[in-house]
């Protein structure tokens, strides 16, 4: 902040940071990763030979999911005269007349 100077650095895997031979002053620290929200220590004192600690916790930003479905239209070909034999076993099954009159049909009765 005061002394102008912009440093960046990377934590490591266990997420420790530092900056070596920076300027003594206050700095403005900003800690920013894929997936989270920023956060920002206003106010950082760094002073001649000590170790400065700024400890940053970062937020879960906002996560969002896009799913895009499309349906497409059932074609009905109109070119043929074909019947489905499904059709015609639901007839049969929906027929007011019961089973023993085909029997009787068929036996000639």
């Amino acid at each position: 902040m005061a002394t102008g100077v912009k440093a960046n650095s990377k934590t490591n895997a266990s997420g420790e940071y530092r900056f070596n031979n920076i300027l003594v002053g206050r700095y403005k620290l900003t800690a920013a990763a894929t997936g989270f929200t920023a956060t920002t220590l206003a106010s950082v004192l760094v002073e001649l030979n000590k170790t400065s600690t700024a400890n940053l916790t970062l937020q879960v930003g906002a996560v969002s999911t896009t799913v895009e479905v499309s349906e497409a239209a059932a074609t009905i070909d109109t070119t043929t005269r074909k019947s489905s034999p499904l059709r015609f076993l639901g007839w049969r099954r929906n027929c007011p007349c019961r089973a023993s009159m085909f029997r009787a049909a068929k036996s000639g009765a």
